[in-house]
This record gives C-alpha cells, sequence and structure tokens, in this order.
C-alpha cells in the first residue's frame, strides 16, 4: 500500500481546536508538527490516518491536538476510515517517534507532552498458516514452530461444511479466499467470503463458463494479472500450468509440461515462475524441487532434497509433498504424505539447502489428511 506522510506547521493550525491546558499564558505548550504512516506493508484497505485524543481515550479526532500543555498525555492510535487498526492483526511499530511514546499497547501509543511530538509509525500485516482437514472441511491455524493446529474456522456450502478442500489462497484485490476442491469426479471451484466463511460455488467443471473437465487443481496462486493460476492434472489437455479468471471462468491456453503427483508449490508473480514439488521422475522416499515458468518451460536443474529429522523408512515408499507456503519473512513450510504409513506430517522447507525438515505429525490414515496450506493475513480470520 502507499506511504501516506502528512506535515503538519502549528504556525498554519486553525483555532477549531485548542486542546492548551494552561491558563497562563507563560506556560510553555507544545505541538505536533510532523506525523508518518508507512503503510507499505499494510493490505486492509481504507485511508490510513491518525487519531488523536487528550481525553484519556474518551474521543478521538483527525485533527491535530495544538497548543498542548506539560505533561498532557497524548493518545494516537491508527485507523482505515473505518476500522481501528489493533495488534490482533498487525504489527504496529511506533520506533522513530520522537519522543518515544511511554506506552505503546493494542494499537495505541501514549505520549506525555515535554516537547514537540514527532509522531512516526509502521504497520505491517501479520499473517496466519492455516492448513484445512480433508474430511471434516475445518480450517485450522498452524504454529510454525512446534506444528500444533487450532481451530479456526470452517466453510459453509449449501448448509454443510465444504470438504476436500485442496488448493486454497487469499486473493487481496478481491477480498476473497478462493478454493479447489478435488473429488472422485474431478471438483469444483469456489469462492469464500471471509466475513461470513460461506463459500460460492464458480466452476462446476463441466464445460460451463469456459471450463473443461479436469482431474485436479491442486494448489493456487495469485497471478501478476490478478487471475488464479494453478498446476493440476486436466485430462484431455495434459497435465500442467492453467489459468482460471476471478469469475471461475478457465483459461483456454493450459501449457503442458511433465508434472504429476505431489505438486507442492510457490509461485513468484514477478518472474512468472514456479516452484513445485515433482513426482514425476521421483523414486520411492525422494522429493524432488523443479522450476517452471507460466509456459510449461523447465528452468535449471532439478533439486533433490534430504530428509531429515523423520522417524519413519521411507526408502520402499513414495512419498508426496503435497503443499509449500512462504511466509512473509521467507521461511518455507509444507505437508508431506506418505502412502505407505499413511500419515501427513508437517516439515520445515529449505530448497536452498536441499532440505525437508519434520516437525510434527498433523494426522493419521487417509481419513485424516490435511490438504492445503497458505499464509493468510490475520484480518481475514
Amino acid at each position: 500500500m502507499k506511504k501516506t506522510r502528512l506535515l503538519f506547521f502549528a504556525a498554519l493550525a486553525t483555532a477549531a481546536f485548542n486542546f492548551s491546558s494552561c491558563s497562563d499564558d507563560d506556560k510553555p505548550t507544545f505541538n505536533i508538527p510532523t506525523t508518518d504512516i508507512d503503510g507499505d506493508a499494510y493490505t486492509m484497505g481504507g485511508d490510513l490516518r491518525l487519531l488523536y485524543s487528550i481525553d484519556n481515550g474518551a474521543n478521538y479526532s483527525t485533527t491535530v491536538p495544538t497548543n498542548i500543555g506539560k505533561d498532557v498525555h497524548v493518545l494516537v492510535k491508527l485507523n482505515n476510515g473505518t476500522t481501528d487498526l489493533t495488534t490482533d492483526d498487525f504489527d504496529i511499530d511506533w520506533t522513530g517517534s520522537s519522543p518515544a511514546p511511554t506506552v505503546a499497547e493494542s494499537g495505541v501509543a501514549e505520549f506525555v507532552a515535554s516537547t514537540n511530538i514527532a509522531v512516526q509509525v509502521s504497520v505491517t500485516d501479520k499473517m496466519t498458516l492455516v492448513t484445512s482437514h480433508r474430511a471434516n472441511g475445518k480450517f485450522f491455524a498452524v504454529n510454525t514452530t512446534t506444528g500444533a493446529l487450532t481451530e479456526s474456522f470452517t466453510p459453509m456450502y449449501a448448509d454443510a461444511a465444504l470438504t476436500g478442500v485442496r488448493g486454497f489462497v487469499y486473493h487481496y484485490k478481491k477480498g476473497l479466499y478462493y478454493a479447489s476442491l478435488n473429488t472422485d469426479k474431478g471438483g469444483y471451484l469456489y469462492t469464500i467470503n471471509p466475513s461470513t466463511k460461506a463459500a460460492t460455488r464458480i466452476n462446476e467443471n463441466d464445460g460451463a463458463n469456459g471450463a473443461e473437465v479436469w482431474d485436479a487443481v491442486v494448489n493456487w496462486a495469485v497471478a501478476a494479472d490478478d487471475s488464479l493460476i494453478a498446476i493440476g492434472d486436466f485430462n484431455g489437455d495434459g497435465n500442467g500450468v492453467v489459468k482460471f479468471g476471478t469469475d471461475g471462468g478457465r483459461s483456454t491456453k493450459t501449457a503442458e509440461a511433465d508434472i504429476c503427483c505431489a505438486l507442492g508449490m510457490l509461485y513468484d508473480a514477478t518472474a512468472g515462475e514456479f516452484q513445485i514439488a515433482n513426482g514425476e521422475n521421483a523414486n520411492e522416499g525422494e522429493v524432488i524441487i523443479d522450476r517452471v515458468t507460466n509456459a510449461g518451460v523447465f528452468v535449471g536443474e532439478s533439486v533433490t532434497m534430504s530428509l531429515a529429522g523423520f522417524s519413519d523408512d521411507f526408502s520402499g515408499d513414495y512419498i508426496y509433498l503435497r503443499t509449500m507456503a512462504k511466509s512473509p519473512t521467507g521461511e518455507v513450510y509444507g505437508t508431506l504424505y506418505s502412502a505407505e504409513f499413511k500419515k501427513t506430517y508437517f516439515v520445515k522447507i529449505n530448497i536452498a539447502s536441499a532440505t525437508v525438515t519434520y516437525v510434527t505429525t498433523l494426522g493419521e490414515n487417509n481419513e485424516n489428511q490435511y490438504n492445503s496450506l497458505a499464509f493468510i493475513p490475520n484480518y481475514t480470520l
């Protein structure tokens, strides 16, 4: 989002609000000559602004207080035009302010006037890693350190839980989750309203709305043109890359590639390039990462990953890195499935060092699988 910089000069301030606590003209008063809001890493929308209070939070105003008496407490918080921003959903940093706030909690900074106050704040989306249970449709927040799961929400469709979700992504410009659902007959595409968690089917996978029949759309990403891009199994067109419009309509230009199985996916929208777990040429116990362009062209060399920390022996077992998700700070996580042990493992992935490290076992047996994995903004939960 844009960076907003506002410069206020006490010499130009009107007399509409006079917050002086002094009755004696000789006592010092102070002002807030500059404010700076850095919203580059903020995505919720609206018009970022600061709100001010000098009555201990009873009333807030967008009007910058002037002629502030010595030792008066000035409370400042961030608002986007409709909503106050809190630390539940955002990292809010007042570090650059001068003087520093005496207290900064829950998104409110408290300054004590002893000199002019320069307010500087940055706001960054907090993100949560979520995964979905294939059988019951529940989404869980994943602790990235331990893999512990906390139930978060359950999307509903036609008065029932939306089960079998495979691909899942948040589309920032549309303000919607997008999900693919795989079934024995192929599957469907949905949007999910973050506020209500109600799902809407946008592609029946029956030839309508420009669609062709597919076997599986396994992971989602948002492309540079705001369409949905995926790796999947597309029957007559072969496996490869496909795009869908945000209305669910399918691109007629699917790029074929020798891609099979597993299909955990990271996508660089700027470069137009995937990193995928490709089981096409993998042997037992192997996880192979390939780079593939939007056009289905392989780039560079395949990377065969080393496995670390697992107690199960996969030497005779085909394993599938079904998901990958990258945090805003660059850490990559995934879910790995063992066909032999019928377990879903939560793992940490370092492609540079070619390592997949065990964190925990999320589920055992085929009825207890976790299929999707995505980082989403806290404000959507």
